[in-house]
């Protein structure tokens, strides 16, 4: 499984979807400048309270790149 393509897919697939309270963090936080794997951290935390299985999953997949690889496919996909 390629983790960037898988992330990449699920990106595409939500970033209009406003009811998807983790990629909405994601978009926020990357648009405030404030992304980082320790905001990253958090939203999986909190999804995980949720009971929210893929995003705990997917986010756990976005922490597995740098910090780089996220930022540029954030700016690709959002």
């Amino acid at each position: 499984m390629d983790v960037k393509n898988t992330v990449s897919g699920y990106l595409e697939e939500h970033k209009n979807n406003r009811s998807n309270a983790f990629v909405e963090f994601i978009k926020r936080t990357f648009k405030e400048g404030k992304l980082d794997h320790n905001q990253i951290r958090r939203a999986v935390l909190q999804r995980f309270q949720a009971q929210d299985k893929t995003a705990v999953f997917f986010g756990s997949l976005l922490l597995q790149l740098d910090n780089e690889e996220i930022h540029e496919l954030l700016n690709e996909k959002l």
